[in-house]
């Protein structure tokens, strides 16, 4: 296997920089007595996400059963056939035949 696929050993710098935003912000809002508000606004982002991620599900639903149509019916195939050109200009490292491509 190769490297690339390892987890890394360390955590990404970006990471720690999250992790430490949100440990600034409650210690800052504990100190400030402002704990209810943070508390309340972590609730309502957890909301949004949910809210957001089931909307989002619907929409991948329509679109993964409309490429199924379609490649049934071979009209995949076709598409594929048409935009290649374009493809391989926008994408000249990905060899022509390649899956990525819709052969």
């Amino acid at each position: 296997m190769s490297q690339a696929n390892q987890p890394s050993e360390k955590p990404s710098a970006i990471n720690l920089v999250f992790v430490g935003f949100i440990v600034v912000a409650i210690l800052f809002a504990a100190y400030t007595g402002k704990m209810e508000e943070v508390t309340q606004a972590s609730f309502d982002s957890a909301k949004a996400a949910v809210t957001l991620a089931i909307g989002l599900i619907g929409v991948m639903a329509l679109w993964l059963g409309l490429v199924r149509v379609l490649e049934a019916g071979g009209l995949m195939y076709n598409l594929a056939e048409i935009l290649k050109p374009l493809m391989v200009k926008l994408f000249p490292d990905v060899p022509p035949t390649h899956p990525a491509m819709g052969a």
